[in-house]
C-alpha cells in the first residue's frame, strides 16, 4: 500500500485562498456584481501587479482588517497600490465589531 502524499503547507494555503475566493466571488454575484478574481502571489502587492495583466479591471478593492489588526496596513498595502497602478485602488475596512477574536 502506497503511503498517502501529504499536502504541503503552500498547497493547504493556495486551497484555503481559493475557497474563500470562491464564497466571496459567489456573494458579490448574488448581490448582482459583475466580478472576477483568482488567488494571486502571497505578496498582495505582486498579486495585483500580475493580475493586472491577467485581467483588465475598473477599479481595484483592497480590502482589511481594521488597523492595528492588519499586516495588510502595517506594510501600507493601499497606499502602495495606488502607486503601483494606474486603475482606482479603493480601501475597504471590516467593521471591527464584526471581527472575531483570535
Amino acid at each position: 500500500m502506497a503511503a498517502k502524499e501529504i499536502p504541503s503547507a503552500t498547497d493547504r494555503a493556495y486551497a484555503l485562498a481559493y475557497q474563500r475566493l470562491e464564497r466571496a466571488l459567489d456573494r458579490l454575484r448574488a448581490l448582482g456584481a459583475t466580478v472576477e478574481g483568482e488567488v494571486g502571489d502571497p505578496d498582495a502587492l505582486v498579486a495585483v501587479r500580475l493580475a493586472l495583466h491577467h485581467f483588465p479591471a475598473d477599479e481595484i478593492i483592497v480590502s482589511t482588517l481594521p488597523r492595528g489588526l492588519s499586516t495588510w496596513m502595517r506594510r501600507d498595502l493601499p497606499s502602495r497600490s495606488s502607486k503601483a497602478v494606474s486603475v482606482p485602488v479603493v480601501h475597504l475596512v471590516a467593521n471591527r465589531e464584526r471581527v472575531a477574536p483570535a
